[in-house]
């Protein structure tokens, strides 16, 4: 069951999780005073205060260096600009290439002032053909369609509950040229907070070259700009879609049909908008301030998102923390190339690590489907041939540009700031009109099986699901499991959504070892006197079970799994089952029986504990003795995959 849900810890494997309660095991409270901290006893309890580093620089949470941090990792940028280009990898990989020869051309000696003084001069070029109104709103598309400012309008390509599951292009009033948002912006009265204001959007023009007094007099029509527009906004404006011509009709003296075109790259007959009333209210607007006045706020938006405000701002960073400046090339790049950077990392922690995780995945389901005593060679070789050719679909944190069409020189920085400026603005018009069932791959974290392919959105390749900088232990009892847990479903006789090939004896053992699961879990306690109803969970079990199991087995394939190295004073295996429970840890506790209500996914102390007491590994890897409380005979652990 897919859901179009937005939070990352809610969503699980095509279902809401709620947040499961904790349960209690043979009657007795989670007390997280009185349970013993043995891994052998509770392992949710022993498992939920125990530390696990991540691989991640100085400690930073995991999705705000995902989504932030890539950009000012110079670190990272080094190690790839400084592989030899002869380098087999680096000449398969287009987008690290790209990125290196993009490095070369700024190492022509420039310094980054110079360099970022002459691109803002370049850029207010374009500003000198403004003679009207009409002249003005090109400007505006011209400097949106090269990724220089944004100012007035915004566009995104993205989907809307009414355009039928088709990705458009939508106008929105602009993202980033106020210094506050424009809620706050209306609020800051205070003559101390707009005095703040003022002063930012001074010391701005001045960087730029103006003298003091004309930079003051700038920030104040600047200002007064700002202020006519927060009044226009409308945060609760929802997406509808406009014909062109009633736009133009609403708006005679500026030619929508002819900005839209430009801006699209291809005639339309319509578009989308968010907040109509701002845009039938633009031309108004733009009536009310002379045209030089217009030029003015056009040149600090420019300002705000230029190379030059990010030094300055660096700057002042460097002298409030002493921190020395980096390399005026790496200073380029970081800027100029952060989409660059971003798929040269998506290649290095995120295709490479999930492709060969996909891979040991296949084959160890493989390797173990040959042993199991229930199934029938027959169905054994349908099943290797589903796990072999079985399609994923995985949607990254970030889109994946492919960059052939990126044409760079390596001596001239200047026309390849140019080049991919404009080719990141045409990677976003490629999903003009692309259908898709998909919602934005951050979304959600979530997961199925459709009963064709694997599908795997991006929210489930960050925190905690997936760690880019962390060893394998953690990936495998992370988004290993995961996977595992998917293809367990595609696998599952007693699973009716899904048509089976296997015959009657093969039902029947697996029928009989699925009892023993539902037993198993129904004798775990929500809360009070409520059992968990095993049979109703049996289907998620079965999957958390095999999904677990495969996703160990296929972590002994990798490199670390073959070691013995501790990290954090655990050993590799112990890890794989300390990052399963790392997943399902933050369990919500109802506050009474009549509040509990029943769920096909177990509570997360149960998808904890319950799996691992059916795993040789975890017995090995914990020293788990008889006398232990969650101890299973060996005879009695229950075997499915």
């Amino acid at each position: 069951m897919k859901q179009n849900l937005f939070s990352l810890t809610s969503i699980f494997l095509g279902c809401l999780l709620h947040l499961p309660p904790a349960f209690a095991q043979n009657r007795q409270p989670l007390d997280t005073q009185q349970q013993k901290q043995t891994a052998g006893d509770d392992f949710y309890q022993y498992a939920i205060d125990k530390k696990l580093s991540l691989g991640l620089p100085n400690g930073q949470n995991p999705n705000t260096y995902l989504q932030q941090g890539l950009q000012s990792d110079y670190a990272y940028i080094e190690t790839i600009v400084k592989k030899s280009s002869q380098n087999k990898a680096l000449n398969n990989n287009i987008a690290k290439q790209k990125l290196q020869e993009f490095y070369l051309s700024a190492k022509s000696g420039i310094s980054s002032y110079e360099l970022a003084r002459k691109i803002f001069q370049q850029d207010m070029q374009h500003l000198k053909g403004i003679n009207n109104y009409a002249d003005l709103m090109s400007a505006c598309v011209y400097l949106h369609k090269n990724n220089i400012a944004k100012p007035l309008f915004s566009l995104a390509i993205t989907k809307h509950n009414l355009s039928r599951g088709l990705y458009v292009p939508t106008l929105s009033t602009e993202e980033n040229n106020l210094a506050y948002s424009p809620v706050q912006f209306l609020q800051a009265n205070e003559k101390s907070a707009m005095f703040h204001v003022a002063q930012d959007i001074t010391a701005l023009f001045k960087l730029a070259g103006h003298a003091s007094s004309e930079s003051l007099a700038y920030s104040q029509t600047v200002l007064k700009i700002m202020q006519q527009l927060a009044r226009l906004e409308n945060p609760s404006a929802t997406a509808e879609k406009l014909s062109l011509k009633d736009w133009q009709a609403h708006s005679p003296q500026l030619p929508w049909p002819e900005l839209v075109s430009d801006l699209l790259g291809k005639p339309v007959d319509d578009i989308w908008l968010i907040n109509t009333a701002y845009f039938f209210k633009l031309e108004s607007l733009l009536n009310q301030f002379p045209l030089a006045d217009w030029k003015v706020y056009l040149e600090y938006a420019i300002l705000r998102n230029s190379f030059l405000n990010q030094l300055h701002q660096e700057d002042v960073a460097s002298l409030q923390t002493k921190k020395l400046k980096k390399s005026d090339a790496l200073h380029i790049t970081a800027f100029y190339g952060k989409d660059l950077i971003k798929q040269t990392y998506l290649n290095d922690f995120y295709i490479d690590k999930v492709d060969v995780m996909l891979r040991n995945l296949k084959i160890a389901f493989e390797q173990q489907i040959t042993t199991l005593e229930w199934m029938s060679a027959p169905s054994k070789k349908i099943a290797i041939h589903k796990i072999k050719t079985v399609p994923f679909s995985i949607l990254y944190p970030f889109s994946i540009k492919k960059y052939q069409d990126l044409n760079l020189h390596s001596k001239d920085i200047y026309e390849n700031i140019t080049a991919l400026r404009a080719y990141n603005f045409q990677e976003k018009l490629n999903s003009f009109h692309k259908p898709s069932e998909y919602p934005a791959p951050n979304d959600i974290a979530n997961g199925y099986f459709d009963g064709q392919e694997i599908k795997i959105f991006g929210g489930l390749l960050q925190a905690p699901y997936f760690y880019p900088h962390a060893d394998d232990a953690i990936n495998y009892g992370t988004l290993g499991a995961i996977i595992a847990h998917e293809m367990t479903h595609m696998l599952d006789p007693m699973r009716k959504s899904e048509p089976t090939f296997y015959n009657q004896t093969d039902q029947d053992a697996f029928a009989h070892k699925a009892k023993e699961l539902i037993d198993q879990y129904s004798n775990y306690y929500v809360i009070d006197s409520i059992r968990l109803d095993g049979a109703i969970t049996l289907s998620e079990n079965i999957a958390d079970l095999g999904g677990l199991s495969m996703a160990y087995k296929a972590f002994k394939l990798t490199k670390q799994g073959q070691g013995n190295r501790k990290i954090d004073g655990f050993t590799a295996d112990q890890r794989v089952f300390l990052a399963w429970a790392k997943v399902w840890k933050d369990s919500y506790i109802p506050e009474s029986a009549a509040s509990y209500k029943p769920d096909p996914h177990p509570p997360g102390t149960a998808r904890i504990n319950g799996p691992v007491v059916n795993i040789d590994a975890w017995y090995e890897a914990f020293q788990v003795k008889q006398a232990d409380n969650m101890y299973k005979p060996q005879d009695k652990r229950i075997k499915m995959w």
